[in-house]
């Protein structure tokens, strides 16, 4: 359960920390408009939730929206941690590539 008295602002900063990010890119990495989180008031909508939760596909909704549950879902990776693996991949597969090309001549 959430902390006494901690607010969706206060959550929405904890998890902005624990993705080490700031609140100006995630606005941005989220669509909402600059200076949104610190304008907000105690509540979200729905579409905003959405959006918030497109670009994190990590973050807990539950937990963001009443603070109960874990921050994180454990079973989802963002869009970009996936295109990172795919990156490194890619990257062990060209060396390796060049390794067995090396070794033909």
């Amino acid at each position: 359960m959430g902390e006494q008295g901690e607010t969706i602002r206060d959550r929405l900063d904890r998890f902005i920390e624990a993705a080490g990010t700031n609140r100006a890119h995630f606005e941005r990495r989220c669509g909402l408009s600059n200076g949104y989180i610190r304008n907000m008031n105690d509540n979200m909508s729905a579409r905003t939730l959405m959006q918030v939760c497109k670009a994190y596909a990590d973050l807990n909704p539950m937990w963001l929206i009443s603070g109960e549950g874990p921050m994180r879902r454990d079973d989802a990776r963002t869009v970009d941690d996936l295109r990172e693996v795919v990156r490194r991949q890619g990257e062990v597969i060209e060396m390796l590539t060049k390794l067995l090309d090396d070794a033909k001549l």
